[in-house]
C-alpha cells in the first residue's frame, strides 16, 4: 500500500465531510427564512450537485468509499447516488442509492455495496424534491485499489488494437488492463513510427491509471505504427508490454507490405516474455516485430528448456501468416527456466533466428511456500580449479522466490563481506564477484525471500581451491596421479548412481584424479559443468603411472540425494574407440567450433559447431552430439552412398549477462556401425 496516497486520499476525504457539516450547521442556523437553501426550494430550482470526492482521477482505497458532493440553489428532500463500472451507467454495472428523506443537508453517502477492486468506476448524484428528480451532476470517474508494490509492478495487458491489426479510425484507442489484481500510480504509453521509440511519443504518454488513450493528432493513412505501455510507480517502474504493431488503411486503399525476398530475410527482434521475465501464464503468448519494411510469409517459434534447442525439450510451431504474435498449445512447467527465439520463413526456407532470450515460469512462492533452494554445484567438499567457480542450486515447491540471496565467504559463519552479489531475482547460479584465492577453503549458501519474509536457507556446503594442482597439505597435497577412462563415463555431483550428472569423462580422456571416497570405489576428478569437481566409478578407470588406489586421498562423500532421472543415457559397456563390424566404419570424425574466445556485450551468444565424418564404404551412420553441461543431443542418421566424408552441423546458444564460460565444449559420438568418440571442441564465453 503507498502510505504517502492513502494520507493524501484520507485528509482529502476528511476536509470534504468536515466542510459538507460546517455548511449544514451554517444554513440551521440562518434558519428558513431570507436567502437560506431552505427558502422555497421548488423543482423548477433543482441543479446539478457539485462533485467533490472522489475526484476525478482518484485512487480509493476503502471499497465501500464515502461520496462527497456540493449544493448551492435550495435544500432538496434528498438525492439520488449513481456509480457504474467505466462505461456508462446504461451498459455497466450501476449501483443506485437513495440518501434518507430530509437529508437534503446532509451531501455525502457511503455506498453500501462493495466495489471490485482496481477497477475504474464513475459516479454522479441528482437533487430530489417533492418526487421530481433533478439534472445528474457531471459524471466523474475514479480507481479503486490497491497500489502495487513497486518490486512487483508487471506490464499491463494489452487488448486493442490486436497486434498486426489494421485500423481505420486517424484516433485509435489503444487499450489496456492491469494484471494481479492492483493498479499502478502512474502509466506511460508510447506510440511511434520506429519499434526503437526515438520520439517523438504520438501519445500523451504519462498519466494516473487508465484503461486507454488515443493518439495526441490524427495518424497518417497507410503507415504501420508500434506502441507499448508500462506500469509506473513515484519509485520506481515496472516492465513494458510486447511492443504491438498495427497498420492504418483509412479507405481500404493502402497497399499491404510486400512479401520478403528469401534471400534477404533477416532476423526478427524478441518481445514478450522479456528476458529475465516472469511469466504466470504457463502457456503464454509470445510476441516479436520484424524489423524491415517487408514481411516474410510467416514465422518459426522455438521454446525449450534452457540449455539448448536441441538437448532440451522443445516446442515449435508457426504463425503461417505474418502475425507477429503466437501462443503454446502445450502448458510449460510451473517454476522453470525456459528460452525462446523466432525466425521468419518463405514456403519451407528458414531465415536467421532471433537472439534466443530466457525467461521464468510462476508462480511466484508466498511465504507460506517459500522453501529452500536445493544446491548443486560445487558438491559439497569439492576441489575447484577455477577462479571463478559458478554456483548453482534449483528451486523446489513448484514456485519461484521473488529475490535469491547467496553468500560466499571464507567463513562459515557469514559475517562478510559477501563474495558474490547476493541479492537478485530468480536465478539457477552465480559466480564470484572476483577471481578467488588459491588453496583457500570457502563457504557457501541461499535462500528465496518474498518481499515481506525471508526464506530457510540452505545447508552451508564448502569447496576448496586450488588451481594448479600444487596446494600443499589437505586432500591435495603434491601434483595429482592420473587416469584413463576405460569407456565413456557420466562424471556425477556423487560416489553414487543416484546423484545427477554434472560431467562427462569420454574413453582414452586422461583426467587428474583428485582424491577417493572411502571404498575406493569412485573417483573424483575436474570433469564438472564449469570446470568443477565430479565423480566416475573407479571400475573403468585406469590409474597411470606408479599411481595406487591406497596412495589417493580418501575424500568425504556428499549427503545422499533421492534418486533423480539420467540426463546422459549410459553409453554400452562394450563401447571402444576403435573401428568395429564389418566392411563399412567410420574412420575419423573432425570437429570445429566457429570462435574459441568471445568476449560479448550483449549474451546470448550463438555458437555453431561443425564436424566432418569420414567412413569407408556406403552406410548409414547414426551418431549424436554432447556437451558439456551433461546434455546428450537426439539420435540422428547420416548415409553415405560410398566411402567419404559429409559434414554436420548444431548450435548452442549460450549466455547470460555478467556470467562467465570457461572450456565449454560439443563433442560427436558414433553409436553404429562403430563406438567412436571425437575429440572436443572447446571455446570460453564472458558475458559483460
Amino acid at each position: 500500500m503507498n502510505l504517502r496516497l492513502m494520507d493524501l486520499v484520507s485528509a482529502r476525504r476528511w476536509v470534504s465531510i468536515t466542510l459538507t457539516l460546517l455548511f449544514a450547521l451554517l444554513l440551521a442556523a440562518c434558519g428558513s427564512g431570507g436567502m437560506g437553501r431552505g427558502a422555497g426550494c421548488a423543482p423548477a430550482d433543482l441543479v446539478e450537485p457539485d462533485n467533490s470526492a472522489p475526484a476525478s482521477g482518484e485512487i480509493v482505497l476503502d471499497m465501500n468509499p464515502l461520496f462527497v458532493w456540493g449544493y448551492t440553489s435550495c435544500e432538496p428532500d434528498n438525492y439520488q447516488l449513481q456509480v457504474t463500472t467505466y462505461g456508462g451507467y446504461e451498459y455497466g454495472t450501476t449501483y443506485t442509492e437513495l440518501t434518507p428523506l430530509g437529508g437534503g443537508l446532509i451531501l455525502n453517502e457511503v455506498l453500501d455495496t462493495a466495489l471490485q477492486p482496481a477497477s475504474q468506476y464513475e459516479w454522479r448524484v441528482a437533487a430530489i424534491h417533492s418526487g421530481v428528480m433533478g439534472p445528474y451532476s457531471y459524471s466523474t470517474s475514479f480507481w479503486t485499489g490497491p497500489i502495487c508494490a513497486t518490486a512487483l509492478l508487471k506490464a499491463p495487458q494489452q487488448e486493442t488494437p490486436e497486434n498486426y491489426a489494421v485500423v481505420t479510425n486517424e484516433f485509435p484507442p489503444m487499450g489496456w488492463s492491469y494484471p494481479d489484481g492492483c493498479i499502478p500510480e502512474g502509466t506511460l504509453l508510447e506510440l511511434d513510427t520506429d519499434p526503437n521509440f526515438p520520439g517523438p511519443n504520438l501519445a500523451h504518454g504519462f498519466g494516473g491509471p487508465r484503461i486507454g488513450q488515443i493518439p495526441l493528432d490524427a495518424l497518417n493513412d497507410c503507415t504501420t505504427y508500434y506502441w507499448h505501455v508500462r506500469s509506473e510507480n513515484p519509485d520506481g517502474t515496472g516492465p513494458f508490454s510486447p511492443v504491438r504493431s498495427f497498420r492504418t488503411d483509412f479507405t481500404g486503399s493502402c497497399t499491404p507490405p510486400p512479401i520478403c525476398d528469401t534471400s534477404a530475410l533477416v532476423a526478427p527482434f524478441p518481445g514478450q516474455p522479456a528476458s529475465g521475465e516472469i511469466v504466470d501464464d504457463l502457456m503464454p503468448s509470445f510476441n516479436w516485430f520484424y524489423p524491415d519494411d517487408c514481411d516474410p510469409q510467416g514465422y518459426r517459434i522455438d521454446v525449450t528448456t534452457y540449455g539448448g534447442y536441441e538437448f532440451g525439450t522443445t516446442f515449435s510451431g508457426g504463425t503461417g501468416n505474418p502475425s507477429l504474435v503466437w501462443a503454446l498449445a502445450d502448458a510449460l512447467q510451473p517454476a522453470t527456466q525456459y528460452e525462446w527465439r523466432v525466425a521468419g520463413i518463405n514456403d519451407t526456407t528458414l531465415g536467421p533466428y532471433s537472439s534466443s532470450t530466457a525467461f521464468w515460469t510462476g508462480p511466484l512462492c508466498t511465504s507460506a511456500t517459500l522453501l529452500a533452494p536445493v544446491q548443486e554445484t560445487p558438491a559439497d567438499g569439492a576441489v575447484v580449479d577455477n577462479e571463478f567457480p559458478p554456483l548453482g542450486w534449483s528451486y523446489s515447491g513448484g514456485c519461484l522466490p521473488p529475490i535469491t540471496l547467496l553468500e560466499l565467504d571464507t567463513d562459515s559463519s557469514f559475517p562478510g563481506p559477501n563474495l558474490v552479489a547476493g541479492f537478485g531475482g530468480p536465478r539457477i547460479g552465480q559466480i564470484p564477484l572476483d577471481a578467488l584465492d588459491d588453496c583457500t577453503t570457502y563457504y557457501w549458501r541461499v535462500r528465496g525471500e518474498t518481499a515481506a519474509t525471508p526464506g530457510a536457507y540452505s545447508p552451508t556446503w564448502s569447496f576448496t581451491t586450488n588451481f594448479s594442482g600444487g596446494c600443499a597439505g589437505g586432500a591435495l597435497g603434491g601434483a595429482s596421479p592420473t587416469g584413463l577412462a576405460l569407456r565413456n563415463l557420466n562424471c556425477r555431483a556423487g560416489d553414487s548412481q543416484v546423484f545427477l550428472e554434472t560431467g562427462f569423462f569420454g574413453q582414452d580422456d586422461v583426467s587428474p584424479i583428485l582424491g577417493r571416497n572411502a571404498t575406493g570405489t569412485w573417483f573424483l576428478i575436474p570433469r564438472g559443468l564449469g570446470n568443477t569437481n565430479c565423480w566416475v566409478s573407479a571400475i573403468y578407470v585406469e590409474l597411470q603411472g606408479n599411481a595406487s588406489l591406497d596412495a589417493l586421498p580418501v575424500l568425504s562423500s556428499p549427503p545422499t540425494p533421492m534418486p533423480s532421472p539420467t540426463v546422459v543415457p549410459p553409453v554400452a559397456a562394450t563401447a571402444t574407440s576403435q573401428p568395429q563390424g564389418g566392411s563399412f566404419n567410420v574412420t575419423d570424425i573432425l570437429i570445429h567450433v566457429d570462435k574459441t574466445h568471445v568476449t560479448a556485450g550483449a549474451c546470448p551468444e550463438r555458437f555453431t559447431f561443425t564436424a566432418r565424418i569420414t567412413v569407408d564404404g556406403p552406410g548409414t551412420v547414426q551418431y549424436r552430439w554432447l556437451r558439456s553441461d551433461q546434455a546428450a543431443g537426439p539420435v540422428e542418421t547420416l548415409s553415405f552412398n560410398q566411402a567419404g566424408t559429409q559434414s554436420v552441423f548444431t548450435t548452442w546458444d549460450l549466455g547470460q549477462k555478467g556470467q562467465t564460460y570457461t572450456d565449454f565444449w560439443q563433442r560427436v559420438e558414433i553409436l553404429s556401425p562403430n563406438s567412436l568418440l571425437s575429440s572436443r571442441a572447446i571455446f570460453s564465453l564472458t558475458c559483460q
